[in-house]
């Protein structure tokens, strides 16, 4: 009676293996920022300390457990990923691409995303789904995963500061890109300065960027203005600098400045292949362009020189002499 019993426990063992083996998920890797986290494992994990902005790699490989001699295919296989509620109660989501397998193929996704940099400290939980179809009969394989969200105390990300190059110094006024984010647990009370080497300051400006990542003020998002007329020619070194409390976060950029004769924006006189054409503006100017190297002019009703003036009265001599010498001719015609 009790071997008629384990034999029966032994066979329902060996149909729900063989039920549940069908497809295996052979293999879960998950680095962040390029480093392996072993705590992840085919059957779930939990992944500790992610910080805001770390990039993850979540990597899956899948494999179709049919012996060859059963010959059986999975169909439509198809693996995505879910972390749950994690941009500001969003999730992120990915889903790869169909596959087919034949018995003891393997088939791997690559998902790769950044933690948001607005985003609380907190647990969040994440999902492996495997969907296939299985000789007619659709089946899904879920595998739990957990991504716990460290944040320090103090903390400002400068996410984005770019600034475009080379500048003239015809415009000396220049916008600096910011994206500054606040990923600590405090509010902040920031000091941000664009300082240049050897030239000081060139902007200035108090700001209070909250914690609390659901709020627009968590973030700055303004371009900076800066003057760079007392810059000399050249690359400069610029420093994007915050300061909060005790702390400092800086970020350098470079910087080349050239002189009017070699900006664009100074050049009057432009090379464009077009004919010259003459327009009439609203004031009653005519304005003269195209052809090669030819300078954009503006000429205006009023506009006079002396030197055009001594060509319009030798035309009108000229005139005078001509009209002149036709009717002494007519009165010899006539006497005759």
């Amino acid at each position: 009676m009790k071997k008629a019993a384990l034999l029966t426990v032994l066979i329902l063992v060996f149909l729900a293996i063989s039920t549940f083996a069908q497809l295996d998920i052979d293999e879960v890797d998950v680095f962040v920022n390029g480093i392996i986290d072993h705590s992840a494992k085919t059957s779930g994990g939990t992944i500790d300390e992610i910080r805001p902005g770390d990039n993850i790699s979540f990597i899956a490989r899948v494999q179709n457990d049919y012996s060859t001699t059963d010959d059986i295919d999975l169909d439509d296989v198809i693996i995505s990923f879910r972390l749950k509620e994690i941009d500001n109660g969003k999730d992120i989501f990915f889903k790869g691409d169909k596959e087919r397998l034949d018995p003891g193929e393997k088939a791997q996704e690559i998902f790769n995303f950044a933690i948001p940099y607005s985003v609380a400290q907190d647990s969040y939980s994440a999902e492996l789904i495997v969907d296939y179809d299985d000789d007619g009969t659709s089946k899904r394989r879920r595998t739990s995963y957990k991504f716990n969200v460290l944040k320090d105390d103090h903390s400002i990300t400068i996410v984005r500061a770019t600034v475009q190059s080379p500048v003239s110094l015809c415009s000396p006024i220049v916008p600096v890109d910011l994206l500054l984010v606040n990923t600590g647990n405090s509010d902040e009370t920031i000091v941000l300065k664009i300082n240049s080497e050897g030239f000081g300051t060139l902007f200035r400006k108090d700001l209070l960027l909250a914690s609390n990542p659901a709020r627009l003020d968590n973030s700055y998002s303004q371009p900076a203005s800066i003057d760079i007329s007392k810059l000399e020619i050249g690359i400069r070194n610029l420093v994007v600098q915050l300061n909060f409390g005790p702390n400092t976060v800086e970020k350098s950029l470079k910087l080349e400045v050239i002189d009017c004769q070699n900006g664009v924006q100074q050049s009057t006189a432009q090379t464009t292949p077009q004919t010259n054409n003459l327009v009439e503006d609203q004031d009653g100017a005519v304005l003269i362009t195209g052809g090669p190297s030819t300078t954009q002019q503006t000429v205006r009703s009023g506009d006079f020189n002396y030197t055009t003036g001594l060509i319009i009265g030798a035309i009108v001599v000229l005139n005078i002499l001509i009209i002149l010498e036709l009717f002494g001719i007519l009165r010899k015609v006539k006497k005759k």
